[in-house]
């Protein structure tokens, strides 16, 4: 139905892409109160939410709410670190336009101490375009942050 998104966690490394900005008509953007209306839903269904295909508010809104936890262990598998954050994506689509924009949101985001937050590198991005003969996606559809800046600036809206 609506794209999946997969994430990356990458440590001592540069970001591979930079993020966007999103740019639409004011008209046709989903304002905030539609994004804490369906976010509201959302937290009612997480169970719901927290699955792979997420939660459906109905055919124009979908969600995803879920906490991921990625431990790095060194090459002798060796447990060194663990990175955990809350994920949310909402999604809205468009009746006519078949356009779907995506807000992302990290949060809640620990860390082990080991883990110099300026320094590791969260990647979040859309890949449902490949592979799809029915679907298109233009713009930038990752970005890769260091978790400080994530912090700083927890929403992404990817660009169409």
């Amino acid at each position: 139905m609506l794209l999946a998104a997969t994430c990356a966690l990458a440590v001592l490394a540069p970001p591979a892409a930079a993020h966007g900005t999103h740019a639409h008509e004011p008209s046709s953007v989903a304002g905030p109160a539609d994004e804490n209306n369906l976010r509201q839903g959302c937290q009612a269904h997480n169970a719901l939410a927290d699955r792979q295909q997420g939660w459906a508010r109905n055919r124009f809104e979908q969600c995803y709410h879920f906490t991921k936890v990625v431990n790095l262990f060194n090459s002798n598998h060796e447990y060194m670190v663990q990175y955990q954050w809350e994920e949310w994506i909402l999604a809205f689509a468009y009746d006519g336009s078949r356009r779907v924009d995506y807000v992302v949101s990290v949060e809640n985001a620990k860390q082990s101490k080991q883990l110099f937050s300026d320094i590791a590198f969260l990647t979040i991005g859309f890949n449902g375009c490949d592979g799809q003969p029915n679907i298109s996606c233009s713009g930038t559809l990752a970005r890769s942050s260091t978790i400080e800046d994530w912090y700083h600036s927890r929403v992404w809206t990817p660009s169409r």
